[in-house]
Parts: structure tokens; C-alpha cells; sequence
């Protein structure tokens, strides 16, 4: 069970990295592309990717000095900000995914 666990971890780690970097690269057909291919994720390995997501997006903030870019990122923080709150609700994934994809392509 433990290395399931990891295995999770490691795909919502994963999809957290791609999410923020092609967010910073403001790559919006790559964006929308990663967030389609999210819609089959479970619940709880979405909820991990979304906290990921969060804590990238704000360790990045503390480095980047670019201003475009550290609003990407804070615009990021925001929207997972509210997409945990979604989650919280019991918002199905898609409709969250609706809601990201509105917010930041």
C-alpha cells in the first residue's frame, strides 16, 4: 500500500510541475491540453495535485524576479486557492477543471 501511495504522490507531483511550468511559459494550447487530459484523474489524487500546484507556484514566487511571471504565479496560488475550496465543497473535478481553465488560458 505504501508504494501505491508514493506512485499517487509521484503522478500528482508530476502533473503539479507541468501545470506550473507551462503556466510560467504562458504555452496556453499546452495548458489546455495538460488541463484535458486531467479530467480522469480521482478525486484524491486531484486534491494532491492541487496542493502541489500551490506550493510550487509559491516557492517559485519567492525566487522569480520577473514581474510577468510572478503575477502568472500569483494568479496560480489564487486560483488553487479556490479550486481547494471547490474540492472541500465536493465540486466534481470536471466542473473545477471548467473553472481553471477559465481562470488562467
Amino acid at each position: 500500500m505504501s508504494a501505491e501511495k508514493t506512485a499517487v504522490s509521484d503522478e500528482a507531483r508530476e502533473n503539479a510541475e507541468k501545470f506550473v511550468t507551462l503556466t510560467v511559459k504562458d504555452d496556453k494550447y499546452a495548458l489546455m491540453a495538460h488541463i484535458n487530459s486531467l479530467g480522469k484523474m480521482n478525486r484524491q489524487t486531484f486534491s494532491e495535485m492541487a496542493s502541489a500546484c500551490r506550493r510550487i507556484a509559491v516557492s517559485r514566487l519567492r525566487s522569480e524576479s520577473d514581474g510577468l511571471i510572478r503575477r502568472r504565479l500569483i494568479k496560480l496560488s489564487e486560483t488553487f486557492d479556490e479550486v481547494s475550496e471547490y474540492l472541500n465543497l465536493n465540486v466534481g473535478i470536471v466542473h473545477v477543471l471548467g473553472y481553471i481553465m477559465a481562470e488562467l488560458v
